[in-house]
């Protein structure tokens, strides 16, 4: 009983794929290079957020967000999305206001998508598929390249895989709990980024024309 999660090759298989993703994803994370046009602004929003926790301005808001985009004028929030500033401003809370806290939080998104991914495919397949397409998944050109920017393409292409994850179980179940989880992060793709919303629409059509 004392090692009884030996057994479950499903998590052993998810830890070993999370230590390979950390590989391919942390290499750079102590890499000053910000390495893609608008990571510095996606970077000052973790900060913005970080600072309007720590200051609280609750009765000059809009007063606060202007003087701090006159001092810092490298801010996006105002037409991007806030989950994935507000989750990097969480690890700057914890860790500090560095590039690395900022990956780190991108980091966090993609173990999210991963489990998802490997979850949904064990459940449609085998966790041998689930286990090598895992690895495809993560050993992408694309992951590659985005994992070294504290972009959202990582964190919206995670968030929709576990919105389609949640939207699976719940077409196999018919579990209300199911219904809402896909609702919530259906929600919380498209507070990640916009296109999320398109990623959703094709995902509907191709169920339509099968």
């Amino acid at each position: 009983m004392r090692f009884s999660w030996i057994r479950n090759r499903s998590l052993l298989c998810l830890v070993f794929l999370t230590i390979v993703l950390g590989v391919l994803l942390l290499r750079g994370i102590g890499d000053s290079n910000l390495g893609y046009p608008d990571a510095d602004r996606i970077l000052m929003d973790g900060v913005f957020i970080r600072d309007a926790v720590v200051d609280f301005p609750l009765f000059s808001p809009l007063d606060y967000a202007y003087n701090y985009f006159a001092q810092y004028p490298a801010l996006s929030i105002g037409y991007r999305p806030p989950l994935f500033p507000a989750v990097e401003g969480v690890f700057n809370l914890i860790f500090g206001v560095n590039i690395w806290s900022s990956r780190l939080a991108l980091f966090l998104f993609a173990v999210s998508g991963l489990v998802a991914w490997f979850k949904l495919a064990e459940a449609i397949f085998d966790r041998n598929v689930a286990f090598f397409s895992s690895l495809l998944w993560m050993s992408t050109p694309f992951l590659a390249q985005w994992g070294w920017y504290t972009m959202a393409e990582i964190p919206v292409l995670s968030m929709v895989l576990v919105t389609a994850y949640f939207f699976y179980r719940f077409l196999e179940t018919s579990a209300g709990k199911y219904l809402y989880l896909t609702a919530i992060f259906l929600g919380l793709a498209a507070w990640t980024k916009q296109t999320a919303v398109f990623a959703e629409i094709g995902r509907a059509s191709g169920r339509e024309r099968g």
